[in-house]
């Protein structure tokens, strides 16, 4: 990639547009018409796999250019080839006096290397997808970026302190999309505008609110649908005049995300609403254990997603990817990362299981695609074929004992021994549910525990339920 900004200081007016998937210059005139037909027709990847493709108008170009042509007097890249998702940022380059348009693929260095070639001030780029930097880039030497914009995904916290420490520069979080533009951000020229781990405020011209499951708007930092109102021309979506009528109920267009607004104002995204996890009635968001996983040390990146399970409907499964310097097993990961995530979350959002992968899927738009690892790893559990009714209860029992060893640091004194009278306590019932999960292949909570506290009745109630998941699995 380097030798691809090689001569960009030697371009004629001193910059260059650089066609990410060709690696050849693109003239002003050729970036002109490329906007104007993207004026027409912006791809969409957010509302279905396959994407789709969303009609505008001439005043979103306006609208656009409007609000963001402001930073483009000192430069902005865009890491996406000519063509791709981020359309917005390239209809500025009609009047912008500086732009440099890379490749996907490239390494965060490798871009803020690229942008200092040609002075570049401001970069915008999906953070969450970027390879892991060199954290010993120089910090404010050769680099004249004053901020870096994250777009796309949702910048988990860690990622974002990480990137900000590392570069010794601000980096701020947007939210948008084809349909409504970029609605809000974290804006430094707005006193008190940035606020780490929030989408920032709605931009001018542009209304948030967040609306329940019955259609009614929240009040509070409650959690619903985020909803957004704008000058932005849609025109509706080409051949799918269903969606269009499901995503714009009067006036306000239904994003699919979940989120709240905090208590000043600025816009939490929390997730998508068909990713939320329902686990015996509890919802929740994989965001939330995403977040918490990546806080441990050996994690480069986490993915959590539901998966069918015939006693609570869904629970949570993890893939992670561990940092190159991680020693830990496929087999140490699943347990170790379940017991530091058990210490921070709820039982019933702790991961069934945890799979060790080389990367996780991702769209063009660098969003995640849960739906893919869900395809996966759902069937999975369900390979495990069943022993005999004695030997499945003696083998249950077993574990329960190995378990309870390993979590009271001594094996239960007989069957009809008490877990709670015998040191146990609620974080140690979660750690143990989490331990008979990872030793039997099937999920358990912390509850079970609770109501059967001795090993025989333990071992009897986990039998029951796996012969149960078992039967439906089969007879389904």
């Amino acid at each position: 990639m380097s030798e691809l900004f090689g001569n960009l200081k030697s371009s004629r007016n001193g910059f260059a547009i650089i066609d990410g998937t060709s690696g050849e210059e693109v003239s002003r005139d050729v970036v002109l018409r490329e906007a104007l037909r993207l004026s027409q027709a912006l791809h969409a990847w957010g509302l279905t796999t396959q994407g789709c493709v969303v009609l505008v108008d001439s005043s979103t170009v306006e609208y656009v250019t409007r609000i963001i042509g402001v930073w483009l007097s000192e430069g902005i890249t865009c890491p996406q080839p000519l063509g791709k998702s981020q359309a917005d940022f390239q209809f500025v380059l009609r009047d912008s006096g500086a732009c440099l348009v890379v490749g996907p693929n490239a390494g965060l260095e490798e871009i803020l290397a690229a942008a200092a070639a040609v002075g570049i001030a401001y970069v915008s780029i999906a953070l969450e997808a970027t390879e892991e930097a060199n954290l010993s880039f120089p910090k404010n030497g050769c680099i004249p970026l004053r901020s870096i914009w994250s777009i796309g995904a949702k910048l988990p916290l860690a990622i974002h302190q990480q990137v900000q420490e590392a570069f010794g520069i601000p980096v701020y979080e947007m939210y948008g999309m084809s349909e409504g533009g970029v609605a809000t951000a974290n804006d430094p020229s707005i006193p008190d505008g940035c606020k780490a781990g929030t989408a920032g405020l709605p931009r001018p011209g542009y209304r948030i609110a967040i609306f329940g499951p019955d259609g009614q708007q929240v009040c509070g930092q409650e959690i619903g649908e985020i909803c957004i109102k704008s000058e932005m021309g849609f025109q509706g979506y080409h051949n799918r005049p269903e969606d269009e009528q499901a995503s714009f109920i009067d006036g306000w267009f239904h994003s699919g995300d979940s989120g709240y607004l905090d208590e000043d104002g600025f816009l939490v995204v929390t997730g998508r609403i068909k990713e939320l996890i329902d686990c015996g009635g509890l919802k929740f968001s994989p965001d939330e254990v995403d977040n918490g996983l990546q806080q441990q040390g050996d994690v480069a990146e986490a993915a959590t997603f539901a998966v069918p399970e015939p006693m609570l409907g869904q629970v949570a499964v993890a893939a992670v990817v561990l940092r190159p310097h991680s020693k830990l097993t496929a087999e140490e990961a699943s347990l170790i990362l379940r017991r530091f995530v058990a210490e921070k979350l709820q039982d019933f959002k702790v991961p069934a299981r945890v799979h060790v992968v080389k990367c996780v899927p991702r769209s063009r738009a660098q969003m995640l695609q849960r739906w893919k690892l869900a395809e996966l790893f759902s069937g999975q559990q369900d390979k495990t074929q069943p022993l005999d009714g004695a030997k499945t209860h003696r083998n249950v029992l077993e574990n329960v004992q190995r378990a309870w060893k390993e979590e009271l640091s001594t094996p239960p004194a007989h069957g009809t021994a008490n877990f709670f009278k015998s040191g146990g306590g609620s974080m140690q019932a979660a750690a143990l549910a989490i331990n008979l999960s990872s030793r039997l292949g099937f999920p358990i909570n912390s509850s079970t525990i609770f109501t059967c506290p001795e090993p025989e009745k333990l071992a009897s109630s986990i039998q029951h339920c796996m012969a149960v998941s078992h039967s439906e699995v089969s007879l389904g």
